[in-house]
């Protein structure tokens, strides 16, 4: 019920205060405007931020005990975020929202990442393993000649060449004006 200003009422009359839109509730609106936009003809640019949102929240495991609205609402966010990329064409944003709620820890990710890589891109995908845990390069020996591109010996490193020994980069071109 509302008052004669508007304002929310209980069933006694009390003014209730405006209850926050939950950050699903903010997305999904996102979403839908987003997908009105691309009915429009809008250029796909116009969707990145709301994909990018969308792949924030997902990536994000619940701190508390999850609750089953909680969990329905996320998957609907993911759903929808790869109903509107799809639409655009863009399959790596595609990936993006499936690796955001992979990392997310969201239920059954990994399984609906696989299961739209056959649908769509008619191709089996293969993920690591969810206790795969990445490893940091081995250090360089001291003493090795082996130096990578960003060692103090390697193409990139301060005071370098800027382009690496022996190569064309760059060959018959000039930056100055006055060569011209």
């Amino acid at each position: 019920m509302t008052d004669l200003t508007g304002s929310a009422v209980d069933s006694a009359g009390v003014v209730v205060e405006p209850a926050v839109a939950s950050v699903f509730d903010v997305l999904s609106r996102r979403l839908v405007l987003a997908r009105c936009d691309v009915a429009d003809g809008l250029p796909d640019r116009h969707i990145l931020p709301v994909l990018a949102d969308v792949q924030a929240m997902l990536a994000e495991p619940l701190v508390i005990e999850p609750a089953w609205s909680a969990i329905a609402a996320g998957l609907r966010i993911e759903q929808w975020a790869v109903a509107l990329a799809e639409a655009v064409h863009r399959y790596d944003q595609v990936a993006l929202v499936f690796a955001a709620a992979v990392r997310g820890q969201r239920t059954g990710a990994e399984q609906r990442w696989a299961e739209w890589s056959v649908r769509v891109l008619h191709t089996e995908l293969t993920l690591p393993s969810a206790t795969a845990v990445p490893t940091a390069a081995a250090p360089t020996a001291v003493g090795s000649t082996t130096a990578g591109p960003f060692d103090a010996a390697g193409p990139f490193a301060p005071g370098g060449p800027s382009v690496a020994a022996g190569s064309t980069a760059g060959a018959g071109l000039t930056t100055s004006p006055s060569a011209r």
